[in-house]
């Protein structure tokens, strides 16, 4: 539509049981959604076997550096007049914007951190024209990033009415954003990056978190019950809410990546009890190695 309008569509499905697979499901870009609203018309049946979501996403660059965007996701919708009002809607979506600048100091030499690679390799491996056309002329090599960014989840989201049929792993990992059903949450994003173009064998990584969590009783999985009418399509019940800071820190140099990792909560209402207050934390270290298997022809 415009030159910095990206729109992007996508669309899951999953399958079981009696599941009846038809020629239209071979066709590329035929929508899943049309395709199961069809089926179900000439076999209802189906409607246990199938459980079809799809997301619309934008993104539009407002200036330079400064990027909006967002996303819609309908897990299921009340589209006959005869549910509005009696179907919840099964939705989710994320809003935000995201400005990327370099990052300098005053005069005008990126930051060590961009150079944490190479310091670790020690003084004796550096090429010194390297450095002057990465760091000193060419483009900057680290960027720092702040993204504000509201996210929310109705409640039956990733559910179906089948268990076999949940967007959730046998090991009880969800299959979709990690906020879960029945929930939203605000965050703030500060983070400093050196950029993987200039430098992709070397890179350092440091980001701070802030976020605001509201969770209702709605649990993963379970499925929506029509007794339950439009009550509890959103921050059902009693609401938990959760002030989370994190720190996050890693440097990369191939084939080896360190990340440290540091989180604290603070829960109010906690468990949806109401008054219950808890504070809870984790530390995370992880350390990753990459290996490629030369090729034949080498």
């Amino acid at each position: 539509v415009l030159p910095n309008l990206k729109i992007g569509i996508s669309e899951a499905i999953v399958v079981s049981g009696g599941f009846r697979m038809r020629f239209v499901h071979l066709i590329p870009a035929f929508p899943y959604y049309l395709i199961q609203h069809l089926t179900i018309k000439g076999d209802r049946e189906q409607d246990r076997w199938t459980n079809a979501l799809v997301s619309v996403d934008a993104s539009v660059n407002l200036r330079d550096n400064l990027l909006a965007y967002a996303e819609f996701m309908a897990d299921d919708f009340p589209w006959a007049m005869s549910a509005k009002g009696r179907v919840p809607h099964m939705v989710g979506g994320i809003i935000g914007i995201s400005l990327m600048k370099p990052l300098h100091l005053a005069d005008g030499v990126p930051i060590l951190m961009t150079r944490i690679g190479e310091l670790l390799k020690g003084a004796a491996s550096r090429d010194p024209v390297s450095e002057t056309s990465q760091g000193g002329h060419g483009r900057p090599d680290t960027y720092y990033s702040v993204t504000a960014e509201y996210v929310r989840v109705n409640n039956y989201v990733y559910s179906h009415k089948n268990p076999d049929n949940t967007y959730i792993t046998r090991t009880g990992q969800l299959i979709g954003h990690r906020l879960g059903p029945d929930a939203d949450g605000v965050y703030l994003i500060v983070a400093v990056n050196s950029c993987p173009e200039i430098e992709p064998g070397n890179r350092g990584q440091a980001t701070l978190f802030f976020g605001y969590e509201r969770h209702g009783e709605g649990a993963l999985g379970q499925p929506w019950n029509p007794a339950h009418g439009t009550r509890r399509e959103f921050l059902w019940g009693v609401v938990e809410t959760r002030k989370s800071l994190g720190l996050s820190a890693g440097v990369t140099m191939l084939p080896a990546a360190l990340e440290l990792s540091l989180k604290a909560e603070s829960i109010d209402n906690a468990g949806h009890i109401p008054g219950a207050r808890t504070i809870e934390g984790n530390i995370t270290i992880a350390a990753r190695l990459h290996y490629d298997r030369p090729s034949a022809n080498h």
